[in-house]
């Protein structure tokens, strides 16, 4: 017998969640005297309202190889899914196969007996509770945003140009002045490649504490979502857009007329190709270190 533990963090803040579900799971195993239980992280942020279980990574492969006898445990139902139909398919998946299914916190921990009528409409009654509290988020997000917007407060992350200040954020004028460095040095037709190694070699660091375009690794999985020299051509555009707009503040909206603007430059966005795959860059997993020897082996050829 096989006992399959799963963990599940709707957001990706919450980094110490699946290491808690995960310890509930091995004492309830320990306490019930079942084996070493084999833990399934899901990436962080995965939603259980718009992801069902057999499209996630783990739930998937738990559908594919859970055999009769095995056992899976999860501390809570809604780690499952937040649909009741999702978890009504999930654990009808999972009676067909044979496989036992252990909630934690779900009636003291008793076992989930699909076969029955009883624990059939238990269920049933339980998942749309979990549909209801998904439900119910979700509205008072809604609502908060709404307030915060109407408070003239931010309602996300800082953008370029900008710092987060208490409930709201403002200017930076010095990662404004380093925008309109990179815009102005791009603009002349200066290459990327070495805007990009100067302000790295110069240790210059954005709102986060990185270095300028540094790329994060996302989920923790190793897999980024662009490169540096991506972010330095987003912030040209970024502030010739606002140049047009005449939103940036002084002295910036008298003094931007004069930064040159890259070749091919439009103010109009660009719309995305339908059905268009995302080009992973294999560079958006380097580190500093990595860059740095990139750059010093670009400018040891070119000199040559």
């Amino acid at each position: 017998m096989t006992v399959f533990g799963i963990t599940r963090a709707s957001t990706r803040k919450q980094q110490a969640s699946p290491e808690v579900q995960a310890k509930m799971i091995r004492e309830h195993c320990a306490a019930q005297g079942l084996p070493e239980p084999v833990i399934l992280n899901e990436p962080l942020g995965t939603s259980g309202r718009n992801t069902d279980f057999r499209h996630r990574p783990k739930g998937r492969w738990l559908l594919l190889n859970a055999k009769a006898g095995n056992v899976v445990v999860v501390t809570k139902l809604d780690r499952l899914g937040r649909t009741a139909k999702d978890i009504l398919d999930t654990l009808e998946q999972f009676a067909k196969r044979g496989v036992r299914v252990i909630v934690i916190q779900f009636l003291g921990g008793q076992v989930i007996d699909m076969d029955s009528t009883v624990g059939r409409l238990i269920v049933i009654f339980f998942a749309g509770l979990a549909q209801f509290e998904a439900d119910m988020i979700g509205e008072r997000t809604a609502e908060a945003l709404q307030w915060r917007r109407q408070q003239g407060l931010a309602c996300n992350r800082p953008g370029f140009g900008r710092r987060k200040v208490g409930k709201g954020s403002q200017w930076d004028m010095q990662q404004l002045a380093y925008i309109a460095e990179i815009a102005e040095r791009l603009g002349k037709g200066e290459d990327v490649v070495l805007v990009v190694a100067d302000f790295w070699g110069r240790g210059i660091k954005d709102h986060r504490g990185l270095l300028w375009g540094q790329v994060q690794h996302k989920n923790g999985d190793g897999n980024g979502n662009g490169s540096p020299f991506e972010w330095y051509w987003r912030a040209t555009r970024w502030f010739h857009r606002m140049k047009h707009a005449g939103k940036l503040p002084p002295p910036y909206c008298d003094t931007a007329h004069t930064i040159p603007e890259p070749r091919l430059f439009t103010v109009e966005k660009r719309r995305k190709r339908p059905n268009s795959k995302p080009v992973i860059d294999e560079k958006a997993t380097w580190t500093a270190e990595q860059w740095r020897e990139w750059f010093a082996l670009e400018f040891s050829q070119a000199s040559r």
